[in-house]
């Protein structure tokens, strides 16, 4: 049950009575102006639904379990790349060594130069992945860092709406409004006579990776531009200057994306 003035209450009923209740029974009691979602398995929405239509703010303590929940994974997320760091570096040992006995073999004539050439690429590549894995584990890093800055301000009351957090690789705007399709068109149309191009959404809602992460990513899209970039630049800001939350990636981070983007919507929660 949602109690409020029913003056407040006009604005979600209209919205939900427009667009349907979704099997959802609503009763308004007369003596006050109380919501009952008879439905349970519907209510979490729907009071979710009803506080950003009346544009009330997450509590502070609700705000802190979603980022405590976003550092967890985070952190598994880390544990992953130190797991890959390692097995990188054995493998890396491991072809050096090979390499480097082929190298002698071919120099006392007992075995073919192609032969160490092999084994001498193989080393190469292994020195790349080290490289890849070195470089996914300070993404990683950051990630958990960010989260726990995030967290402990979150735990003391000083994040409020409109926070901005910015790290080299990732930029976190929590926004104070929410993300609507009426305002995912209006993006697009902008975006396009801005630049002249359709705007390179690459996830609309949830996908078979964000299945994968196990990422609940309905009502969010991902846009496939580097932050940084001309087009980036002029989306965080039009983002920011309406108040939609948003993540912006620059570069891969373990577990949490793929590659740059932006993603529009509210941080995605874990299924």
């Amino acid at each position: 049950m949602l109690c409020l003035s029913k003056a407040r209450l006009k604005a979600p009923l209209r919205a939900l009575r427009k667009g349907g209740s979704s099997g959802v029974t609503l009763f308004l009691r007369p003596d006050a102006g109380c919501l009952i979602l008879q439905n349970v398995i519907a209510q979490t929405t729907l009071l979710v639904f009803i506080a950003l239509t009346l544009g009330l703010e997450p509590r502070q303590s609700d705000l802190a379990a979603g980022i405590r929940e976003q550092l967890r994974a985070a952190e598994s997320s880390l544990e992953l790349a130190q797991a890959e760091l390692q097995r990188s570096g054995r493998m890396k040992i491991d072809a050096e060594e090979k390499a480097e006995r082929f190298g002698r073999l071919v120099e006392a004539g007992l075995v073919a130069r192609n032969e160490w050439r092999r084994y001498e690429r193989a080393a190469r590549e292994a020195e790349t992945l080290v490289q890849l894995a070195e470089e996914q584990l300070a993404a990683a890093t950051e990630m958990v860092r960010s989260l726990q800055r995030e967290y402990e301000l979150a735990r003391a009351n000083k994040i409020e709406a409109g926070f901005f957090s910015g790290t080299r690789l990732i930029s976190r705007y929590y926004g104070s409004t929410s993300w609507t399709s009426g305002q995912l068109s209006e993006l697009t149309t902008d975006f396009a006579a801005k630049f002249g191009r359709i705007l390179p959404i690459s996830a609309m809602g949830q996908t078979l990776t964000h299945d994968r992460f196990r990422f609940d990513h309905r009502d969010r899209i991902d846009v496939a531009v580097f932050p940084d970039s001309p087009e980036g630049q002029w989306i965080l800001e039009y983002l920011r200057a309406r108040g939609i939350p948003f993540i912006a990636f620059r570069a891969s981070v373990p577990g949490e994306a793929t590659g740059p983007h932006i993603h529009i919507g509210p941080p995605s929660t874990r299924l």
